[in-house]
């Protein structure tokens, strides 16, 4: 008989909370490996991130902008299914930091880790 016991407890995450995430990645979190932000010419802005198909631009080689790799960041899906693998991929890689996105006590290194496991399903950077 297996000493560990696995609980399955359903969270209850908002919209907001998500929204705050990013706003915190993009605004401060993945500065030092993101290189540039671009969402869809088409795309207008209204005040929320979510919504938007953005395209994150990874510094592969801070020398040599030609390496940079475009990662999507698709926030258009009613469901948000690429959020909901990120934050379900970040539990499981980094459960500290999915801890205090739970906790109400998310900063900019979570939301780091947040969008690194969703465009990346590991961390890459720090």
């Amino acid at each position: 008989m297996p000493n560990e016991l696995t609980i399955i407890v359903p969270i209850e995450i908002k919209r907001q909370d998500i929204e705050d995430l990013i706003v915190s990645a993009i605004e401060g979190g993945i500065g030092y490996w993101c290189r540039e932000i671009k969402k869809k010419d088409s795309e207008k802005w209204a005040g929320s991130y979510l919504g938007l198909t953005l395209t994150i631009v990874e510094a592969v080689d801070d020398n040599n902008p030609t390496d940079d790799e475009e990662h999507i960041l698709d926030l258009t899906q009613i469901n948000l299914t690429q959020v909901m693998e990120g934050l379900t991929t970040m539990a499981k890689i980094s459960p500290g930091h999915f801890g205090d996105f739970i906790a109400d006590n998310a900063d900019a290194i979570t939301a780091d880790a947040f969008i690194q496991a969703t465009l990346f399903g590991e961390i890459r950077y720090g």
